[in-house]
């Protein structure tokens, strides 16, 4: 999908990413799992055992499906949230009876700006891939997120640059700056080559500062 849309309220964002077109995405991003099996978070190197992990903007949830395929014995408790759209409705569908997902979070319109409302306890990881140019307002979920992760505790992230076409959100374009100062004053970066410019961003592996 390559044309502008229309990101002026909560309602248009959800229509957005519920057109019926975009079940072509979740084919894709099951093709893109099946080629990259284990290419999401090494979580045996950064995330401790019996940790609390939140995969937010989750789609198919890759991240879980690495933690699934290779690494339960770490025990580790997920969040999966997401808006109702083709991807997430696949991830509840295939992980519903997974004792390692603690809870699937749907976000509709009225949450957006309390997305965790529900979870009462902060989380050891916060897992972000291909989500900060989606948001409409990214500064502001980073901020609400940090807040809920715990001391020490890491954040996974990458931020594409675009030209605000097919699902990258005006917001997302504009405050891509101001959100990348926030992380980058509120973080240690411990993996990947963080930088802020006008290029498209790659994994990052950052932790909290204190």
């Amino acid at each position: 999908m390559t044309t502008l849309l229309n990101w002026k309220t909560s309602k248009k964002h959800l229509d957005n990413w519920q057109a019926p077109p975009l079940i072509s995405s979740l084919f894709f991003n099951i093709q893109n799992d099946a080629l990259n099996p284990n290419n999401a978070v090494n979580f045996r190197k950064f995330v401790k055992k019996q940790g609390k992990v939140l995969e937010y903007g989750c789609a198919i949830a890759p991240a879980y499906r690495t933690y699934r395929r290779y690494l339960t014995d770490l025990k580790i408790k997920f969040i999966l949230l997401d808006i109702p759209n083709f991807t997430f409705h696949f991830a509840k569908w295939s992980y519903f009876e997974d004792h390692e997902v603690e809870k699937f979070i749907t976000l509709n319109q009225r949450d957006f700006s309390n997305p965790l409302k529900s979870i009462n306890y902060n989380f050891d990881a916060i897992i972000l891939h291909k989500v900060l140019e989606h948001l409409d307002h990214p500064r502001v979920i980073i901020e609400y997120l940090t807040k809920r992760i715990n001391k020490n505790g890491l954040l996974f992230f990458d931020y594409i640059s675009s030209d605000m076409k097919g699902l990258d959100s005006e917001g997302g374009m504009k405050e891509r700056a101001s959100t990348l100062e926030y992380i980058k004053k509120n973080y240690e970066f411990i993996e990947g080559d963080f930088f802020i410019s006008h290029k498209s961003l790659g994994k990052i592996v950052a932790k909290k500062r204190n």
